[in-house]
């Protein structure tokens, strides 16, 4: 007796994103990590009474070049609180 679901064949190798060598950045230590973090908390929370709108994370990490969970780990390192997901203010009943 024949099935009739067939497994899935899986793509070559070559197709595969993770196929793809990862791009690993250095790791960044001491006063250069101090001056990127001080830049990101800027971005981040622009001065008040600055024309500076505040970006996301995502657009800090782009603009860096360097990935989310680098960009989120300065902002927690420098104690700033997240704003909330999607721009959604949060309301008290």
């Amino acid at each position: 007796m024949t099935s009739i679901a067939s497994e899935p064949v899986p793509a070559p190798a070559t197709e595969s994103p993770r196929s793809r060598p990862r791009h690993v950045s250095p790791p960044v230590t001491g006063d250069a990590r101090e001056e990127i973090r001080q830049r990101v908390v800027r971005l981040y929370q622009p001065a008040p009474g600055s024309e500076d709108r505040p970006l996301s994370i995502r657009a800090i990490a782009k603009q860096l070049k360097r990935p989310y969970g680098f960009v989120w780990n300065l902002l927690n390192e420098a104690g700033v609180p997240r704003r909330p997901a999607h721009g959604h203010k949060r309301t008290t009943p």
